[in-house]
This record gives C-alpha cells, sequence and structure tokens, in this order.
C-alpha cells in the first residue's frame, strides 16, 4: 500500500508540476484518497482485533488467576500486541507498565 501511495503522490506531483490536464490530476487525487482511506480501514480494523484480543486476554486473566496455563497464554497474546519479544515469566512487568499505559484513566 505504501508503495503505491508514494507512486500516487509521485505521479500527482509531477503532474502539478507540468501543468498537465486536470482530470488526469483530479484522477490521480481521486485515487490518493482511495489509497488513504484503504490504509486507515486496514488500521482501524487491526486496532479493533487487538483491542479485542486484548479484552479477552485481561478477562481470562481475571478469571482464572494470574498463575493459570490460561493466563499464560493470555499474557503472550497481550505480548505480542504491545509487539515485547519474551518470554511470558520475563515479561510480565514490562506487559504491566505497557497496560498502565494503555488503559490507565
Amino acid at each position: 500500500m505504501d508503495k503505491e501511495l508514494s507512486y500516487l503522490r509521485h505521479e500527482n506531483d509531477r503532474l502539478i508540476k507540468s501543468n498537465y490536464d486536470l482530470s488526469n490530476q483530479k484522477r490521480i487525487g481521486m485515487r490518493i484518497a482511495d489509497s488513504l482511506n484503504n490504509q486507515l480501514t486496514a488500521d482501524l480494523a487491526k486496532a479493533h482485533a487487538d483491542l479485542a484480543i486484548a479484552v479477552a486476554a485481561l478477562k481470562v486473566i481475571e478469571r482464572r488467576g494470574v498463575n493459570s496455563a490460561s493466563a499464560t497464554e493470555a499474557r503472550r497474546a497481550l505480548a505480542q500486541i504491545a509487539g515485547i519479544e519474551a518470554a511470558p515469566a520475563e515479561n510480565s512487568s514490562r506487559l504491566r507498565e505497557w497496560l498502565k499505559g494503555k488503559f490507565h484513566d
């Protein structure tokens, strides 16, 4: 998606500099808008999925206790969302810090 957007922006700049036909500039502009909209939609869908996983993982931890096997899997899922690369035992404190930063009022 980024390569396409980069190409479209380059093409748009080229058309503007050459005072080319406005209909082509409009067409490129519409493609840029579509590309940006698609990227935002994809980002929003991923954020929504990450939030759903995080909520489910927190519910598992709450119901099963922090030391259960399912809580370990839940911590792994949360760590993956947070981008923490470590074993569950190692990432617990970093995960707590990340969660505080994300969900603290």
